[in-house]
């Protein structure tokens, strides 16, 4: 009979030291946010309702099922259509940058109310 010891393999696992309140999330009824701009990356999807959000120069109709990602540092600002509820999600670059360190020089261009794609799913 054996030893009655399991073998075990050693792993190398690196944790990332990501601390849990570098990012923002909340439940908001937005009517107005004025213009301004955040050091990180903001997501707003719409749960109910719909919003107007103006980023840069460009204009976005949001309805529920809508997400929008707004890259760091691009002037923005959210009017809502009476009631709605939208989850946002700020996330500050630093933090990606543990993960990513060219987090820096990355653009994303990401909005469900584009043509569909395919690429934006919700699952009930």
């Amino acid at each position: 009979m054996g030893s009655g010891k399991i073998p075990v393999k050693k792993v190398n696992v690196h944790v990332w030291n990501i601390i849990e309140d570098s990012y923002q999330i909340s439940l908001q009824n937005i009517r107005h946010h004025s213009q301004h701009i955040h050091l990180g990356i903001e997501i707003l999807f719409v749960i109910r309702g719909e919003v107007e959000v103006m980023v840069n120069q460009d204009s976005w109709h949001l309805a529920e099922n809508d997400l929008l990602l707004i890259n760091a540092n691009d002037v923005h600002s959210v009017k809502g259509h009476e009631d709605n509820v939208v989850l946002l999600l700020q996330i500050p670059l630093n933090s990606i940058e543990q993960l990513y360190q060219d987090i820096y020089v990355c653009y994303f261009d990401c909005h469900s109310s584009k043509e569909d794609n395919g690429l934006y799913l919700l699952f009930d």
